[in-house]
């Protein structure tokens, strides 16, 4: 009975680390983090973490006064320009962090997989009885919470700069937080839950290792390095 509850605790944070990435890697990818409404002309149309569009942007502190047009990688040689302009230090902040995050799911997943199939793989050679990697184990509890502490810190600042930056998009009235941004927050819950199960899980690893090792499997070196 215990072991089966420890699996349906492992898999449940599997499935919750996940959906998280999956989440996250749309909402990394795409460019409707804020968008302009459909409806009100507006020169500034969406922005993603990696991607701006506009329709004739005109900065009046620009020289140049040069009218941006279309979609254009945020490190693109056309906006190096107006670049300390689209991209204030609290939005470097929020690409810096989310691709942190996004790097540690998927070395999560990573883990969690390998640890999954290596389960298949021992109870159809030992019955199931062997110990886990505890060093595994811990590893992605760790990075899983620092994903479930940071991103909702994060995607809080970003939501709140967006609308009280004065000085970044024009007509900031005109726009709202899109989809994009609704992915990464729901991402975001989930690594909270994902959280919660391996925390739960990793302190049942540990009581495990505190029991006698006469009650698994016997274990070699080559078997049990990890």
């Amino acid at each position: 009975m215990v072991t089966e509850g420890k699996r349906i605790v492992f898999n449940a944070a599997f499935i919750f680390n996940i959906v998280a990435f999956l989440l996250l890697l749309i909402a990394f990818g795409s460019p409707y983090w804020v968008v302009s409404w459909p409806r009100v002309y507006n020169s500034f149309k969406m922005i993603g973490l990696w991607e701006m569009c506009f329709a004739g942007l005109v900065l009046e502190f620009e020289p140049g006064m040069k009218a941006y047009h279309g979609c254009w990688w945020v490190l693109a040689p056309e906006y190096w320009p107006i670049r300390k302009y689209l991209m204030p230090g609290w939005f470097i902040a929020t690409q810096v962090i989310v691709t942190a995050c996004f790097v540690a799911q998927f070395v999560v997943c990573c883990i969690m997989l390998h640890l999954w199939l290596r389960y298949l793989y021992e109870k159809k050679r030992y019955g199931g009885t062997r110990r886990p990697s505890l060093f595994l184990t811990q590893t992605t509890t760790i990075l899983t919470f620092a994903s479930a502490v940071l991103m909702p810190m994060i995607l809080v600042l970003f939501g709140v700069e967006v609308y009280t930056d004065i000085l970044w998009m024009p007509n900031m009235h005109l726009n709202y937080l899109s989809w994009s941004y609704g992915l990464a927050v729901v991402s975001a819950f989930f690594s909270v839950f994902a959280t919660i199960a391996l925390v739960n899980y990793t302190l049942i690893i540990r009581q495990e290792f505190r029991e006698p090792i006469s009650k698994m499997a016997p274990v070699n070196v080559k078997d049990s390095a990890l």
